[in-house]
């Protein structure tokens, strides 16, 4: 019978341990050092997503009153 370990499962490696999660602010960082951009710009990009509603969603933080109503009109 093979015995098999549940530490892969788990998260846990058996060499290093459990890898650490990056904060966002460590993400952008390293994103404006590869691209050359400043980290606002960085953190613009990343307001600019498109949620799963699609382009509604996005096109709504655009509106000054953010009413997705106004936006499904056009």
């Amino acid at each position: 019978m093979v015995r098999l370990s549940l530490l892969p499962l788990s998260g846990m490696f058996i060499f290093g341990g459990k890898k650490k999660k990056k904060s966002w602010a460590e993400v952008f960082q390293e994103l404006a050092k590869k691209y050359d951009l400043p980290v606002e710009i960085i953190e613009a990009l990343d307001d600019a997503h498109v949620s799963h509603n699609g382009y509604i969603e996005f096109i709504k933080r655009m509106d000054p009153e953010g009413k997705i109503e106004r936006v499904k009109k056009y």
